[in-house]
């Protein structure tokens, strides 16, 4: 994995500076479609941070809190644009470690260039250091835990095999009787935007709500993350400007703040006919983005309704 690059080489059509890799390589277009996948998602957070900006009255914490969110954020869309096309071994989690230290860095002078005047310099500086280290160090044990579990399936998988491995057509014992040939295996779903699931379930998949217009996805085999349009939750009712998040996105959200449990509507503060009927429409918009048919939030007996996957709240959400 190279080095990143000063944060002076880039340019707005390449965010991570000149590709390093001759091109025509398998390299080269990688890292290209790393660079376009990283600037896609900049942009759009760098839009919704700016509609968020506190107002010129607003708190000196209102102005900190935006500020580490904004450099918090983007730090999260430069992991995952590298997390996204890691390859799951140990030494690969080495080098994604070594890549976080150094977008960190760059982050980290790239902050000391700016002044905030409501806040002391020093104060500033020493929360956008530690923010940036929790960061890392959450990015750091997903991708540990990813490789962890990889090898696990690895050797699960392996070990399948070597049970499965005598031919079931083979005759033993004088038994001549034809075996049942095995169906041929199904090719890999994929989710709506194109990437390969790595055969999820629902109980495989993480979402993390890294502000209330955004979140990040943990699959199998990919980290990555998207906002509610792109998510299938945009309210198209509204016929000028941005569609604004719908009533379905509000409840996934609410549902992340519970830990992926609503048992009733005062969270949402919706009456519980509408709750259900958001709950219908998470339903449908989750199967189409994440490609799974079964239910993804069942409505348990004594709970209420409970997501199959794992959601919550990142620490970026609550700053």
């Amino acid at each position: 994995m190279p080095n990143l690059p000063d944060s002076r080489s880039g340019t707005p059509d390449d965010p991570w500076g000149k590709n390093p890799f001759p091109e025509g390589t398998r390299a080269h277009q990688s890292w290209k479609d790393t660079s376009i996948w990283a600037k896609e998602h900049l942009t759009v957070f760098h839009s919704e941070m700016l509609e968020s900006l506190p107002p010129e009255e607003a708190s000196p914490k209102e102005f900190l809190d935006h500020h580490l969110k904004a450099i918090a954020g983007a730090f999260d869309i430069l992991a995952g644009a590298f997390s996204r096309s890691a390859v799951l071994t140990d030494d690969a989690a080495g080098a994604f470690e070594h890549l976080l230290t150094e977008l960190e860095n760059v982050m980290v002078a790239q902050a000391s260039k700016l002044r905030l005047s409501c806040i002391p310099e020093q104060l500033r500086l020493s929360e956008v250091r530690g923010r940036l280290l929790q960061r890392k160090q959450c990015w750091t044990g997903q991708m540990l835990r990813r490789v962890r579990e990889h090898k696990e399936a690895s050797r699960a998988n392996a070990g399948a095999d070597r049970v499965d491995g005598a031919d079931p057509n083979a005759a033993g014992d004088g038994d001549t009787t034809p075996k049942r040939q095995e169906a041929a295996p199904a090719p890999p779903a994929t989710v709506a935007n194109g990437a390969d699931r790595g055969g999820a379930s629902w109980q495989s998949i993480e979402i993390s709500f890294l502000s209330d217009f955004r979140v990040q996805i943990t699959l199998p085999n990919r980290t990555y993350s998207q906002n509610y349009s792109e998510m299938g939750f945009a309210d198209r009712r509204a016929k000028r400007g941005e569609p604004k998040p719908n009533g379905a996105w509000l409840t996934l959200r609410a549902m992340a703040e519970e830990n992926g449990i609503i048992r009733d509507g005062a969270k949402t503060g919706e009456a519980w006919p509408k709750v259900e009927k958001r709950i219908q429409e998470i339903r449908k918009a989750l199967r189409k983005h994440f490609g799974v048919t079964t239910d993804p939030i069942p409505f348990v007996e004594g709970t209420g309704y409970q997501a199959c996957f794992k959601i919550a709240c990142g620490p970026s959400f609550h700053t």
